[in-house]
């Protein structure tokens, strides 16, 4: 196959070339828009994003409901029901993604944002944490990270909270709010018996509770330390973590 000896990245754009070839303007435009959604495409986020660009004048499209219905005919996305829609095959949408310029990505992601912002559910708060991300406002994508993170491990459900908890990881930039999410992965890790990587989360949130001079928290991230090296039989170790938080409270 040809494009088995391209570059990856010359195989996504020949892919995204393919995809979009023949379309009206309008409508590639439309599905560069929607390419950046990730797995699940809202018709009313699309008026929404596609609107604020045309009115900045980065472009004309295709009404959102028409757009959406011209590319389940061309075979690029399918009806998921209940105005969602999805494409049908997520290497496509991914090269079409890739093939759209960044500055042009970055608006999508800022006005998506914008869509998505005080929705209420978990469903608009990991939105947020993508386009948050992806548009540049860090802080923002760490704190919603956060609370999907704490509402998993809630709930216990410890895959969910590790995911998210990693997710605020890669955004975070207040030493707090880090220290948060370190301590917070760490007890879903060993919750999900990866006892040595909840060991290297725990340390790491500790020297950051000590560098902010929080003897509390440290003291509450020494308490879980006790308790996994107390599972991995390591009562030594986990003595010394008892002593050292009573010297705290």
């Amino acid at each position: 196959e040809a494009i088995e000896r391209l570059p990856a990245t010359a195989a996504g754009r020949w892919e995204a070339s393919l995809a979009l070839d023949g379309l009206p303007a309008e409508l590639a435009a439309s599905a560069r828009a929607a390419a950046a959604f990730g797995p699940t495409i809202e018709e009313a986020e699309l008026e929404w994003v596609t609107g604020a660009l045309g009115r900045e004048g980065h472009g004309r499209f295709f009404e959102a409901r028409a757009a959406l219905r011209e590319l389940a005919t061309q075979g690029l996305i399918a009806d998921r029901g209940g105005d969602s829609w999805a494409f049908a095959s997520p290497l496509v949408q991914d090269a079409i993604y890739q093939a759209t310029p960044a500055a042009e990505r970055e608006r999508i992601h800022r006005h998506a944002l914008d869509y998505w912002r005080g929705r209420e559910g978990a469903h608009a708060m990991a939105a947020v944490v993508r386009h948050a991300g992806l548009a540049g406002a860090h802080a923002e994508a760490a704190a919603a990270a956060l609370v999907l993170a704490e509402g998993a491990a809630a709930a216990h459900r410890e895959i969910e909270a590790e995911r998210w908890y990693s997710a605020a990881l890669l955004h975070v930039a207040d030493q707090s709010m880090r220290v948060l999410a370190l301590a917070g992965r760490g007890r879903a890790r060993w919750r999900l018996d990866r006892k040595p990587e909840a060991l290297s989360d725990l340390a790491a949130a500790r020297a950051a509770a000590q560098e902010l001079g929080d003897p509390i928290r440290v003291a509450s991230i020494l308490l879980d330390e006790a308790m996994v090296l107390d599972w991995t039989w390591d009562f030594t170790a986990a003595a010394d973590r008892l002593t050292e938080a009573r010297a705290l409270v």
